[in-house]
């Protein structure tokens, strides 16, 4: 006992030391497994910055504490709240940022939250989300994939444009609004599904969309505004919904594939440049109810078809477009125009307008009506027609002068209107004279 005590005597202070050592050690592994503990099932909680909102209700992720990120998971809960929101430009210029998760119970990406994120391709919105504000995706031009949810109210501004690599997009029933240029300028989307319920597709909601060729439209949709869908110039075909009340100005300006639209009953505005530079387009059925169609809705050379009566008619005569008539089953109605005899003789040469508008129905030929005719004096004629057809077809305004902000109106001064009305008028002018010794008629056609 003696001797114990003696070396515990000689070894005493080092001994103590230890202790001391092991004793920080322990307590210092215990705070880590608190830590670690604390943290159990916060998933990528320690990869986010965060702030906690006023009123206690959640937190809001803030960026991340490593901007050279390429995965990003954001936990559904941090420091035991609900993680309900994604800051304006959270992650904005993450260069590497490839993938994001993100949590159910979301319910807001802020403004710009992921722009120009130029790495990122996948996306999985989760389920709950119900704002997607403005410019939260533009600019990620190598985002391919994007799920929306069922639940998401609104789709902000720009909130997806110049995703270039973006080719398909399924938007989810309950969304009621496709904002402003939403989706503007996805050079390289190819088919868009609309929900029942939507109400509204935005201004310049698929502007510059030039891949795209198929669009469902749905049942409940009321407005396409100002040129939401310019310059698709792969879109082909268009079947607007019952309901559908108005086509903004430029809505399919500069569509060049646009082969066919069905307007629906119950349209009532066509409004400025609607469906101008759709080169394809050769006519165009006018449903009894429109009751507004504004200037240059279409180009010169379409055929406008509808009832005898009808606004369209109207519209047709007062604006120089050729006027097809059909019957209630829509079969066309003849409108005069299927003999010589019905035509002027050369001494109405005064009855010009009236001349005019009977040659541009275009449904005879010049040859069978008049024999006799001499061959050059038909080519002529005939060359008149096909004057006027490119003259019409040449006629082209710039949309952009509609839009609001500053740079497009400046694009828009800088763009040459190349209508001109005076050659048109001319190309158009059909003359009727004879010689004193024909019997027969003959054209002349008046080039100015």
């Amino acid at each position: 006992m003696a001797k114990s005590e003696k070396l515990w005597e000689r070894g005493g202070a080092p001994f103590a030391s230890f202790l001391r050592k092991r004793v920080r050690l322990a307590f210092f592994a215990s705070c880590v497994l608190l830590i670690a503990s604390a943290c159990v099932g916060c998933g990528g909680a320690s990869q986010v910055a965060w702030k906690a909102l006023g009123d206690g209700s959640g937190v809001v992720v803030t960026g991340a504490r490593d901007a050279s990120i390429e995965t990003l998971v954001i936990p559904a809960r941090i420091g035991g709240a609900p993680v309900v929101g994604i800051d304006g430009g959270a992650f904005n210029e993450y260069a590497n940022l490839k993938e994001v998760a993100l949590p159910a119970g979301l319910q807001t990406i802020g403004s710009g939250a992921f722009s120009d994120c130029r790495s990122l391709e996948k996306v999985a919105l989760p389920e709950g989300l119900q704002t997607i504000e403005m410019y939260a995706f533009s600019n990620c031009s190598n985002l391919q994939e994007v799920a929306f949810p069922e639940g998401l109210q609104t789709i902000g501004e720009y909130a997806f444009n110049s995703c270039l690599a973006l080719e398909k997009v399924s938007l989810p029933a309950g969304l009621q609004t496709i904002d402003y240029n939403a989706f503007a300028d996805c050079s390289n989307l190819k088919e868009v599904s609309l929900p029942a319920g939507l109400q509204t597709i935005g201004f310049g909601a698929f502007n510059g969309c030039e891949a795209l060729e198929q669009v469902a439209f749905p049942e409940g949709l009321q407005t396409i505004e100002t040129h939401a869908f310019e310059n698709c110039s792969k879109l082909q075909e268009v079947a607007l919904p019952a309901g559908l009340q108005t086509i903004g100005s430029g809505a399919f300006f500069g569509c060049q594939s646009l082969e066919k639209v069905a307007l629906p009953e119950g349209l009532q505005t066509i409004d400025h440049f609607a469906f101008s530079g759709c080169e394809a387009l050769e006519e165009i059925l006018i449903p009894d109810g429109v009751t507004y169609i504004a200037s240059g809705a279409f180009d010169d050379s379409i055929r406008l078809r509808g009832t005898p009566g009808s606004y369209a008619e109207k519209y047709a005569n007062e604006n120089d477009y050729e006027f097809e008539a059909l019957s209630d089953d829509g079969e066309v109605l003849e409108d005069g125009v299927d003999s010589a005899a019905d035509l002027p003789t050369s001494r109405q040469t005064d009855d010009d307008e009236r001349v005019a508008g009977r040659v541009r129905s275009r449904r005879f030929d010049v040859g069978e009506l008049f024999p006799g005719l001499a061959g050059e004096s038909v080519r002529a004629f005939e060359e008149g027609r096909r004057r006027e057809r490119a003259a019409s077809r040449s006629v082209r305004f710039s949309s952009r002068a509609f839009l609001g902000d500053e740079r497009r109106q400046k694009l828009a001064q800088n763009r040459f209107f190349t209508k001109r009305s005076d050659e048109r008028s001319r190309a158009r002018r059909v003359a009727f004279s004879a010689s004193a010794s024909a019997e027969t008629p003959f054209f002349v056609y008046v080039n100015g």
